[in-house]
Parts: structure tokens; C-alpha cells; sequence
């Protein structure tokens, strides 16, 4: 028997097989009864492949999946036949890559509980996030947060894991002495270093310039314009223990390329600009940047 056959398409249950049949219609599959489910269980990998690759499929079937699990938390007493048609529907979702169990998933060293940890979303935004960060779908990852405001603060909607795809390195204390970074700041108080992130300064000898990351692949949140700050500075010797410098490559966000190095600092620079020496400063005026006196 088809028990979905038999089920009120306006109660919770209704509801939510509806947002299950919805999804399948998304991949083509009409047939929804039990040979349906043998079927969609037994995708060919091409298929699958296809579903990883294309992403607004992924996109439209991710909003689904969340409709359907947001139901099902709503349900309180099921009958043996109905919980047995959830489980294979859950079945079918897990075949399609979007039940895994999270906490064991580890992307690039990083575990889920600690990507969760840098931004506020539901659970389910949560798995749908890691997801697309581990698997480097950038563009829908931002889109994602985009479209559910996800880590939104003063309209900015900021990246995950603190822009970073992966940790490449973390030094302390006195390894940092004598390595030059650089930053741009923008807003009232620009006119003075300040701030967490910033990017290493690849300097080199033999008279040749220092090597500097693109303003676009640091993937800012604010274009340069009037005003706009840029600070290059070294950190002395002598500095705190407990002082850590985590390295990273930037992610690509605001619809800019990343791939930049990127430093996070533990503690603010203007906290710590007792063991900073300004090397230089420039402001974006008419156009131009133009140097500025070290205070």
C-alpha cells in the first residue's frame, strides 16, 4: 500500500511529504511510491555527480530539504506505516548527500563544531554551510547567506570561519617579531591602525619591493574610496606569549576573488600598538593615494 496516498495533503504529515515530492520533482523523479524510493536510492554516481556540480539544483533542493526536516520536527505521534515512509524518505535525502553525520565530518583539518562556532545560524543553515564551505562552492555559499542573511551585521553579511578556507599556520609571541603585514581601513576611524586581520608582506632582499596581496583578493567588504586607509607595519621584539597570529587563505566573498593570505589577530592592533612600529601610511584622496606623515 502507498500510504502517502492515504495521508491529509493539509495536515503536518501532509506537508511534509508534500515538500518531499516537491524536492523529487526538482531531479525529475514523478514515480513516488516504493519503486520510486528503490530508484532515487540507487541514483547512478553520474547523476549524483551532476547534483553536487550543478548549483542552483543543489540550491533549490538544499530549500527543500529544510522544509521537509522543519516538518518533521513539528510532528509528534506517527504510525508504524507513516514513520516507516519518513525513514525511507530520509533515506533518499542521505543518498542525495544532504544527511551526513556533521560532527564527524572534518574539511581542509576543520571540524563542524568548530566552524559552527565563528557565526549564528539554525541547524540545518549550519550542515547546508559546512557543506558548501568544505566543497569550496563559493558562490553559492554566499548567495546562501546572502539570501538568509546568515552572520548579517550593520547590512554587511560577513563569510564563514572568518573568511578563511583553511588554516595554514598559527605563530605566537616572539616568532612574530620582525614580520611586516599590511591592511586597508575605511570609516570614522580609519586614521588610526586598528582591527584583527591583515596580510603578511612577503618582503624580500636584494632590492627588490615588497610583495603586497591585491586589494581584491583579500576580499573586502568596501571598495576603496575617499578616505580609504592603508597601513603597512612591523611587529617588534619583546612581544606577549600568549599573542597569536593565525594564517589563512582568504575565501572568495562580496563577489572578489580571494585567495590572499590573511593573518587573525588574537588581540585588536590597536591593543597591541605598544609592539607595532608604522613602517607606512597612505589615504585614498581625488583619486590618488597619497603618503602621510608617521605620527
Amino acid at each position: 500500500m502507498n500510504v502517502s496516498q492515504h495521508i491529509d495533503p493539509n495536515s503536518l504529515l501532509g506537508q511534509v511529504v508534500n515538500s518531499y515530492n516537491l524536492a523529487m520533482g526538482v531531479i525529475g523523479i514523478k514515480n513516488l511510491g516504493q519503486a520510486g524510493y528503490k530508484f532515487t536510492k540507487n541514483l547512478p554516481q553520474a547523476t549524483k555527480n551532476l547534483l553536487q556540480k550543478n548549483g542552483n539544483l543543489r540550491v533549490q533542493l538544499a530549500k527543500r530539504y529544510q522544509d521537509w526536516k522543519k516538518g518533521i520536527e513539528k510532528l509528534k505521534t506517527l504510525n508504524k506505516e507513516e514513520r516507516d515512509l519518513l525513514d525511507k524518505q530520509e533515506e533518499v535525502w542521505r543518498s542525495l548527500g544532504f544527511v551526513d553525520d556533521f560532527k564527524n565530518l572534518i574539511y581542509r583539518n576543520v571540524s563542524y563544531e568548530d566552524f559552527i562556532k565563528t557565526f549564528n545560524a539554525t541547524d540545518e543553515q549550519y550542515k547546508i554551510a559546512f557543506k558548501l564551505w568544505g566543497e569550496e562552492k563559493w558562490d553559492e555559499l554566499y548567495k546562501f547567506f546572502k539570501e538568509n542573511r546568515i552572520n548579517e551585521w550593520n547590512g554587511v553579511v560577513w563569510p564563514p570561519f572568518n573568511g578563511a578556507k583553511s588554516i595554514l599556520k598559527v605563530e605566537r609571541g616572539e616568532e612574530l617579531a620582525g614580520k611586516v603585514f599590511d591592511r586597508f581601513q575605511v570609516g570614522k576611524d580609519a586614521e588610526k591602525l586598528d582591527g584583527r586581520f591583515a596580510s603578511p608582506v612577503l618582503n624580500s632582499a636584494e632590492g627588490v619591493e615588497d610583495l603586497v596581496f591585491t586589494y581584491d583578493s583579500r576580499a573586502l567588504s568596501n571598495p576603496i574610496t575617499e578616505g580609504t586607509y592603508y597601513y603597512k607595519f612591523k611587529m617588534k621584539k619583546g612581544l606577549p606569549s600568549n599573542l597569536e597570529f593565525e594564517y589563512a587563505e582568504a575565501i572568495p566573498w562580496f563577489k572578489l576573488q580571494g585567495t590572499a593570505d590573511q593573518i587573525r589577530s588574537s588581540e585588536k592592533f590597536s591593543e597591541i600598538s605598544g609592539h607595532i612600529e608604522i613602517i607606512e601610511v597612505l589615504k585614498f584622496e581625488k583619486g590618488k593615494w597619497k603618503i602621510q606623515k608617521l605620527k
